[in-house]
């Protein structure tokens, strides 16, 4: 653990949160919603995506009030898209 510059056991104690959309609020992507453009999305779920050849990347859903307003897919080389 040397050329890390890290103890062994601060390396296996610590813990780094991945978070591929950043920190909320986000905007709502949703057209069809009256906060449209607003950052009003407070509730983020990462998962993996399971779609073909993109398995592996994080896919985050979006929620507003217990309801799904839409998903991102997450790339390295595209940066996050929507989805749906």
């Amino acid at each position: 653990m040397t050329f890390l510059n890290i103890s062994a056991r601060d390396f296996f104690t610590s813990f780094v949160e991945f978070k591929p959309f950043g920190n909320g609020p986000w905007p709502c992507l949703n057209h069809a919603a009256d906060h449209y453009g607003k950052n009003t999305i407070h509730h983020c779920h990462v998962t993996d995506n399971l779609t073909k050849k993109k398995h592996g990347t994080p896919l985050g859903i979006f929620f507003a009030m217990s309801v799904v307003l839409f998903i991102k897919e997450w790339d390295l080389i595209l940066l996050p898209r929507i989805v749906s």
